[in-house]
């Protein structure tokens, strides 16, 4: 095997998987200020409204800081929507491209079987052709982190590598991340729907227009919340990292079974499911079907 055809290409897997991750870091900051701005937004909101006829100073300084607050988060979705998910999960998608042909070029399985570096070196350059000049430039200048090329020689590594690797060390531990983060704002939810049927029936019988204000506030807060959890598409990759767990769990108990034991379809079958969960993570993220390969 000529290691140095190899090299490249998980180097060039490293690359943009770097970048994706930077792409992402921008993403979540995005959606994080966003909702700390609307945050800020509904409460200041409310601060200068019940404050105008009283405390007209704190009125318009409270009106002041929801302005500022709803000016970031308006330019922060602007950002989103104007590309900067996409281009996060682009990069992502050609990291996962390029990640299935070195593992499967490792493994000796079809289409590298007689070894294939060239077929491997035109591979690479197709897909990171494919990703456009414009996202090729958002991981311009990035250098590999000198992580290096798995120890995978044959099937049998292959799948305790790839497959038993991905699952534990990433599916797993990504879903538990993930109900963690889940279990946390349907705490903060459930305080939040108390808190609201508490103002409500407070309200009902205190003369007056302040309590309403702030019922008002704790609204916004839960619909900024579920927003917040929808956007993230928490919910949907717990139940898509728990499918695809189970689906390559399966793969690798009829290949060791015998019943599936031809070596090229286990990894083709492996690397398809892994491929779908990432087409369908880039779809539910973005609304489109694209393929990086």
């Amino acid at each position: 095997m000529n290691a140095s055809a190899v090299k490249y290409a998980w180097s060039r897997h490293r690359v943009w998987s770097l970048g994706a991750k930077a792409l992402k870091q921008r993403v979540v900051t995005m959606r994080r200020w966003s909702l700390a701005a609307l945050l800020v937004g509904a409460v200041a909101g409310a601060v200068a409204a019940s404050t105008h006829d009283t405390h007209q100073a704190w009125s318009i300084a409270a009106a002041a800081v929801a302005a500022v607050a709803v000016a970031i988060g308006t330019y922060n979705r602007a950002q989103l929507d104007g590309g900067a998910a996409a281009e996060w999960t682009g990069a992502r998608l050609v990291s996962e491209a390029l990640k299935s042909e070195v593992f499967t070029f490792l493994a000796g399985a079809a289409p590298y079987r007689e070894g294939g570096e060239r077929a491997l070196l035109d591979v690479v350059e197709r897909i990171e052709a494919g990703a456009g000049g414009d996202l090729a430039a958002r991981v311009s200048g990035i250098d590999p982190d000198g992580d290096p090329v798995p120890a995978v020689t044959d099937a049998r590594t292959y799948r305790d590598l790839r497959v038993v690797g991905q699952i534990s060390g990433f599916y797993g531990k990504r879903a538990k991340a993930l109900k963690i983060t889940l279990d946390r704002f349907r705490r903060v939810d459930l305080v939040i729907g108390y808190g609201g049927a508490a103002l409500t029936a407070v309200a009902g019988v205190v003369v007056g227009g302040a309590l309403t204000v702030w019922i008002g506030v704790l609204t916004t807060v839960g619909a900024a919340l579920a927003a917040h959890v929808t956007q993230g598409q928490f919910e949907f990759q717990l139940v898509e990292y728990g499918r695809t767990a189970n689906a390559l769990e399966l793969l690798c108990a009829r290949y060791e079974s015998g019943t599936d034991r031809d070596d090229d379809e286990f990894v083709a079958a492996c690397e398809r499911v892994i491929s779908d969960q990432n087409a369908a993570w880039l779809a539910k993220l973005t609304g489109k079907v694209e393929g990086a390969s």
